[in-house]
């Protein structure tokens, strides 16, 4: 259940480093192409919404929704390492 896997992470994630706690995180939904997962999308995606997250539904096997994943996660990681760079 997406639910309590993210408040597992979030656990994780504040004992680990509060530094972490303020770093973006996305929900990513992935074997979107089998049929019981794509059944969950729209679940999923609203749980996302909930609780502020963006939300990316992905198949790493087909490649669908990955690159705008990747996309995105480029343009944070791109865009943290010029806040970096400039102070």
């Amino acid at each position: 259940d997406p639910d309590d896997d993210v408040d597992a992470i979030e656990a994780e994630i504040a004992r680990h480093s509060e530094e972490l706690r303020s770093v973006e995180r996305v929900l990513v939904l992935n074997r979107i192409d089998l049929d019981f997962v794509t059944a969950e999308q729209e679940r999923v995606r609203e749980f996302a919404e909930s609780q502020g997250l963006l939300f990316f539904a992905i198949s790493a096997a087909s490649g669908e929704g990955v690159r705008q994943l990747v996309n995105h996660l480029g343009q944070k990681v791109s865009a943290h390492r010029q806040r970096d760079e400039h102070g």
